[in-house]
């Protein structure tokens, strides 16, 4: 478990590899006076290289967003510029005999100005926050049922085309390094944050775990990010142990 604090914040974050045979979660921390950048990204365990990936979108968002945290910026741009050159740069990829790799990472990544805050989503890694005895999801994952929500919404199928794709809810249609990324979620305005606020930036190897309720009850038992952190990651894991417990990767942010 890591822990970094400045003047309007506490940060603890931390990864358990679970009960696979690497951990293709990665997190990254970069944090300054007033400012700080939290990024979580999950490596799509199921395409070669998901490591590779998860680390490799870690280190592009931190290094595209480290800069521009302590400058005036339109950050919702700038954000998503960092996406589209760590989508690039994954889906080129290539192994050691030159193949194209055909890697994947989901990807979080908050950018906190003093108390206020702008994030960017791909894939269905989380951010959650708690305010004042309220739980809420900030992100949406970005499955196949997404897009056909919003495929029928803009009357691009049928009826009975969107109920059969709505099934599918665990099916990724939008990661770093899918080539071209159309569907993800960014806020332009600032996100305003108060006294107390708690954020959960976490993988799915958390909420696979525990859902938004046992968060929330992890939270209220406890005052300190390093705290809820730590029982958040030792709770999915107790609850997960001897079902191919996923890597959990867990970023818990109090705002002071």
């Amino acid at each position: 478990m890591e822990h970094w604090h400045n003047k309007y914040c506490d940060i603890a974050a931390g990864s358990d590899i679970g009960e696979r045979s690497e951990n293709q979660d990665a997190y990254g921390i970069d944090i300054s006076e007033h400012d700080a950048v939290i990024v979580v990204c999950d490596g799509m365990g199921g395409f070669e290289g998901g490591k590779t990936a998860g680390q490799l979108a870690v280190s592009e968002m931190l290094r595209l967003c480290s800069h521009i945290k302590d400058s005036e910026h339109n950050y919702g741009n700038a954000l998503t510029y960092a996406m589209d050159v760590a989508d690039a740069k994954i889906s080129n990829l290539q192994n050691s005999k030159g193949q194209k790799m055909h890697a994947g990472a989901t990807c979080v990544t908050v950018i906190l100005k003093k108390r206020g805050m702008y994030c960017l989503s791909v894939g269905d890694s989380r951010l959650y926050i708690y305010r004042k005895g309220s739980m809420a999801q900030l992100t949406r994952d970005h499955t196949v049922a997404l897009k056909a929500q919003n495929d029928y919404q803009n009357g691009n199928v049928t009826y009975d085309e969107y109920i059969n794709a709505a099934k599918d809810k665990s099916t990724l249609c939008s990661y770093l390094g899918i080539g071209g990324i159309e569907i993800y979620d960014v806020n332009n305005e600032i996100y305003k944050l108060q006294k107390g606020d708690i954020l959960i930036i976490s993988s799915d190897g958390l909420y696979k775990s525990l859902d938004i309720n046992a968060i929330k009850k992890i939270i209220e038992k406890y005052s300190e990010a390093e705290i809820i952190a730590r029982r958040l990651l030792m709770s999915a894991a107790d609850y997960a142990r001897g079902h191919n417990q996923d890597n959990t990767t867990v970023a818990v942010c109090k705002i002071k």
